[in-house]
Formats: C-alpha cells, sequence, structure tokens
C-alpha cells in the first residue's frame, strides 16, 4: 500500500501500526513507483488510493469529482501503463455484521502501447467509477483530508 503521513503523529501511528500488524506492506510516495513496478514484477499487488491529491500539480489531472473539479494523481494509470497491469479500481462496504465487503467497480486494462491518453482517460474512467460508488453508498466513503485543494506547483 502507497501510504501518505498524516500529520497528526499520534493517528498515524495508530494507523500505520494497525496496517502492518495486519500483514500490509507500507510504502512511502517518495520513491513508490520504483517500489510498486518491483511488487508487480515479483507477481505482487500495489494498492494505491485515487481520492488523494497528489503532492506536485504535473502529476495530475483536473477531474469532476462529486460536481467540483478536483485533482486526481495519476500515478495509479502510469504504473498499469508502464507495467501492462490493470488498474483495478475497488472499494470496501461494511455489511450489517460489521464485516466489510470488497467490491470491484471497475478493471481498466492498457493496451500493449499505453501513452499519455491512455493515462489520462483511465485516471478520469477511475474517477468516475469511484464518483459512482460514493453517490450510491455516501456513508461508506471516509474522506479526512481536502479533497478539491489545489496541489503545489
Amino acid at each position: 500500500v502507497v501510504t501518505k503521513r498524516l500529520k497528526m503523529r499520534w493517528i498515524d501511528a495508530f494507523w500505520q501500526n494497525t496496517r502492518a500488524r495486519r500483514g500490509v506492506q507500507l510504502c512511502e510516495a517518495s520513491g513508490a513507483m520504483t517500489y510498486a513496478r518491483a511488487q508487480l514484477a515479483s507477481g505482487g499487488a500495489v494498492a494505491m488510493m485515487i481520492d488523494q491529491v497528489p503532492v506536485k500539480r504535473a502529476h495530475a489531472d483536473a477531474i469532476s469529482f462529486l460536481g467540483e473539479d478536483a485533482f486526481v494523481d495519476r500515478a495509479p494509470a502510469t504504473l498499469a501503463a508502464r507495467t501492462h497491469a490493470p488498474l483495478v479500481v475497488s472499494a470496501a462496504r461494511r455489511l450489517p455484521d460489521g464485516s466489510h465487503t470488497l467490491h470491484v467497480l471497475d478493471v481498466i486494462v492498457p493496451p500493449d502501447r499505453a501513452g499519455a491518453l491512455w493515462i489520462e482517460e483511465a485516471t478520469a474512467r477511475a474517477t468516475k467509477a469511484l464518483e459512482a460508488f460514493v453517490l450510491r453508498n455516501p456513508s461508506e466513503w471516509l474522506w479526512m483530508h481536502r479533497r478539491w485543494r489545489a496541489p503545489a506547483a
């Protein structure tokens, strides 16, 4: 899982430790592409959040999300394009018994020669799939960040 650190250190420590205790391998956003490519090459999987504002504007596309333009990181689609791995868009829902179920919202398979246009289209398609899930299940979308802020230049 590619992760960002939370500013509130005690919450960050709890969150990161909880994930690690469950066997989740964590990777800081800095250097994530190299780590992610190695994971995929060895048969592993990589999880990247598509509803996070990227660190740099140069890594983002402005895409309508819930009625407002939001900056969406191209990294997941870029990773799929460079490694020929499918981009699987998923979201979890809580069930009445407290357990969770994972929903595959879309599977976007890159063509043999996926370029910048494919990355842009895949990023928009993944964002639209998440948006549709949130509209159907608003109580299932946990958001603690300023989703519609602009990243640094």
